[in-house]
Parts: structure tokens; C-alpha cells; sequence
């Protein structure tokens, strides 16, 4: 076969190569072509994956070579194969590269080209690696990835090289879910704490949301994001979860010194509490350790026990104050209330002294006008008296003047001179006057008044006496 034209980055002195053609291999191993550069694999302490053992010498140089592989079974590692593995490799002293490497794995499907060079104690790697629809499904984590890295690394052992890799890229992932990270979770915790007689407290906190996020897994919004490999740790990320009730991100990165993943995720809500909560709204992080299919959990939760307990503070402090304001508002009442009842006390007693005044006026006015309808009577009976008495002295000087007029009348009679002719008759005496049974009668004796003495002697010859 014609040699293939050198790769690009190939020293221009380098002879061409030894041997040249197409080989089909059942199976072969990633360590195995390592080897041809680095010498025969160094065991790894117990514990580790890679080996910080120095490379071993190589104990004879390869020819050189270009050789187009077709492999049926490729291992990149113990547990994980590559199948239908087509790849170029090229063999220059010190130096292996794969190029044009495709190869089905996980699912998908995978490309790119490395170059590992051995100096002394010293080796190399470089290189650039493609995925396309890389299937992940371990331990409820699935997902499909995508994308390219450019990578590159130098050291004196596997260990590293591995730990000194660094390079970039981008990676796409689609159908992304997380096991046991419901993002709903937040917002029923929180809902739980608006309740009275709730606990804050962090493991309780921690309890609940680790039960409410086992009821179902996040699911990654399809996206691409930055990958950046740095110290042996591939780092990629943000990708946004679906989250109606506010915002939830996740960070992922992969040490490739121990093959562990970490996945941290952050779940925001859109919005706060509506009663006593201060602050940015509440907030978690959960983080995926371990190794795929083994992950644990945790979940840091300060930030929303800080919140919690703020608010339960401003909740007490509210209630304490409402308290103060019901115990103010009840004295106030109690003041009012007994203010109204001595007002009222008061109006009762003022208009219980107004009906005593009234009547006590009205005593008196009966009094009064008793009084006077006694002295009236009294008045009336004293006039009364004293016209009786009046016409009783009347009365007597009538009777009197009537005697006194009688006497007279007589004692006229005993002088007067009888007539010759005849004896005078005597006049008709007048009727007494009817007694005045009005009046009081006087039982008093009457004075005996003597008769007037007559003015002349008497004649004995008169009245034919003698």
C-alpha cells in the first residue's frame, strides 16, 4: 500500500514509516497502544484508578508505523468497551497518535485524534475528542450527550497526566433527568413552615425536602453549555431545569483522577412568602456525589433555615406585638367601659336626684299650697268669725237700741198724760226679730239698765190715780 501523507503537526525530517497497511482486530485495549510509549502499565495503589508510579523504560522501540485499525472491541477502559472502532494509528520513536478515530459507544458514537509523546521521564498527551448522542442511564441518571473537548496533559506517570489535564470545549446534553431532586420540593417544605407549632431546624429542614424530592426527578432543559477541564477535573455547565415555580440550575463536573461525578444543583423560588419573610427568596443546594449509578445526596439548606427562622422571629415578634396591641386595645376598652359605666352610674344618679328634687318640689308645692288652702281656710274662717261676731255685736246693739227705744217708749207712756175721752190703747208691740241661729248666742246675763228718771216730778193726780 502507498504511505499516507504525514499527520499534520509531524516533524518534516521524520522518515517515513516501517510498516504501513489495514489490520482487523477482534480486541484490543487503549493501555495496550499506551504502552508502546509509556512502557508497561505501573499498578495503581489500592483505592486509586490511575497509577502514580513513574513510567516504566521501554524495552525495545517500536518500528514505525501507519496503520489503519479496524477493531471490533475496543477498551478505553476495563468498563468501558468501544465497539467498531476504526482508527489510523501512527507510530514515530516516542510518539503515538491516533487519527481519524470512530467508534460506537454507549449507545452513540464517538471521534478524534490524541497524540502521546514519551521524553525521558516525561510524556505528553494531546488530542481532541467528539461525542454524538453519548446514552448515560446508571442509577436513575440519564441523559444524552454531545459535543467536543480539546484536551492535553503532561506528566511522569498515568496518574499525572490524568491529573494535569486541561482543555475546552462544549458539551450538549438532552433528555436530562436527575434522580431524587424534585425541584418542587422547596416550595412544599415552605409551605409546610407557614404552618403554626413548625419546627426550624436544619436536620428536620433536611428531612423534609430530602422526602419531598424523593417523589420525583429533575429534568433538564436541552441546551449546550461550557466544558473546561482543569487539574484532571472536567467542569460543564450550567444547565437550566424546568422549574415553573422559579429558577433551578445545574452545575456538573467529573474528576477524572477518581471518575467521580459531582452534581450541584440550585433551586430558587420566584418569589417569597407573602407574610414576614425578608431577603431574597428561598434558596437551596443539592448536591450528586459518588459514582454514576452510586450517587448520594446532599443538601445544604442554611440559607432557608436562616430565612425560616427570621421569619418565625418576625412572626413571633408580630404576634407579641398584636398581644401588646390587644391587651393596650382590651384596656383601653376596660378604661372606656368603666367610664361608660360611671357615666352611666352618674346619669342614674343625676336623674335619680332630679326625681328626688322633683319630688321633693313637688312635697313642697303640695305642701305649700296645703299650707296655703289651710291659712285661705283659716283666713276664711277667722273673717267668718269676726263677721259673726260683727253681726252679733250689731245684732245686740239692735236689740239694744230696740230696748232702749222701748223703755223710752215706756217711760213716755208713764208721764204722758192719759186722754179724757178714753184710754188710749196701747200701741201693738212689734215682733221681736227671729234669732240668728248663724250667729253665736250669747249666754251672757243682760245688764238690768234701771229706767230713765223722769225729768219732772210725778203727778199723783195723773192718769186719774187720785
Amino acid at each position: 500500500p502507498q504511505p499516507d501523507a504525514a499527520p499534520a503537526g509531524a516533524p518534516a525530517s521524520d522518515p517515513p514509516p516501517t510498516v504501513e497497511g489495514a489490520l482487523t482486530l477482534d480486541h484490543l485495549s487503549l493501555g495496550a497502544l499506551a504502552s508502546l510509549v509509556l512502557g508497561p502499565a505501573q499498578p495503581a495503589k489500592p483505592g486509586q484508578i490511575w497509577s502514580d508510579l513513574k513510567f516504566s523504560t521501554v524495552a525495545a522501540s517500536p518500528p514505525s508505523a501507519n496503520v489503519a485499525l479496524t477493531i471490533a472491541t475496543f477498551d478505553i477502559m476495563s468498563d468501558l468497551p468501544a465497539h467498531e472502532t476504526n482508527v489510523r494509528l501512527m507510530i514515530s520513536p516516542g510518539a503515538v497518535a491516533l487519527e481519524d478515530v470512530k467508534m460506537r459507544v454507549g449507545g452513540g458514537a464517538a471521534g478524534g485524534h490524541a497524540t502521546l509523546r514519551r521524553d525521558g521521564a516525561n510524556a505528553a498527551l494531546s488530542g481532541q475528542i467528539s461525542l454524538d448522542s453519548i446514552a448515560v442511564d446508571r442509577g436513575g441518571l440519564t441523559a444524552k450527550i454531545a459535543g467536543a473537548l480539546d484536551f492535553a496533559a503532561t506528566g511522569q506517570s498515568v496518574g499525572a497526566l490524568i491529573g494535569g489535564l486541561a482543555g475546552s470545549g462544549q458539551i450538549l446534553l438532552t433528555g436530562g433527568e436527575l434522580p431524587r431532586l424534585d425541584p418542587d420540593a422547596l416550595r412544599r417544605v415552605v409551605e409546610k413552615a407557614q404552618g403554626a407549632g413548625f419546627d426550624v431546624d436544619d436536620a428536620e429542614i433536611n428531612r423534609l425536602l430530602g422526602a419531598e424530592m424523593d417523589r420525583r426527578s429533575m429534568r433538564l432543559v436541552d441546551g449546550a453549555a461550557p466544558a473546561a477541564i482543569s487539574a484532571g477535573v472536567l467542569r460543564v455547565g450550567p444547565f437550566d431545569a424546568l422549574h415553573p415555580g422559579g429558577d433551578a440550575k445545574v452545575q456538573a463536573s467529573v474528576d477524572l483522577r477518581s471518575l467521580g461525578l459531582d452534581l450541584r444543583a440550585t433551586i430558587d423560588e420566584a418569589a417569597p412568602p407573602r407574610f414576614f419573610w425578608s431577603g431574597a427568596p428561598p434558596a437551596i443546594a443539592v448536591a450528586l456525589k459518588g459514582r454514576v449509578g452510586a450517587l448520594s445526596r446532599e443538601i445544604d439548606s442554611a440559607s432557608l433555615a436562616n430565612g425560616l427562622e427570621a421569619q418565625a422571629i418576625a412572626r413571633e415578634t408580630e404576634r407579641i406585638a398584636q398581644f401588646e396591641s390587644d391587651i393596650r386595645e382590651r384596656a383601653a376598652f376596660n378604661r372606656v367601659l368603666k367610664a361608660s359605666r360611671a357615666m352611666r352610674q352618674r346619669e342614674l344618679e343625676l336623674q335619680a336626684y332630679a326625681v328626688d328634687q322633683a319630688r321633693l318640689k313637688s312635697e313642697a308645692d303640695r305642701r305649700r299650697v296645703e299650707d296655703e288652702a289651710l291659712k285661705a281656710n283659716e283666713e276664711a274662717r277667722k273673717a267668718d268669725e269676726a263677721r259673726r261676731v260683727e253681726e252679733a255685736r250689731k245684732a245686740e246693739e239692735t236689740r239694744k237700741t230696740e230696748e232702749a227705744r222701748k223703755a223710752e217708749e215706756e217711760a213716755r207712756k208713764l208721764l204722758a198724760p192719759a186722754p179724757p175721752a178714753a184710754v188710749a190703747a196701747p200701741a201693738p208691740q212689734q215682733a221681736p226679730p227671729p234669732p240668728n241661729l248663724a250667729a253665736p248666742i250669747n249666754i251672757a246675763p243682760t245688764a238690768l239698765q234701771p229706767p230713765p228718771r223722769p225729768t219732772h216730778p210725778l203727778d199723783p193726780a195723773a192718769n186719774g190715780i187720785y
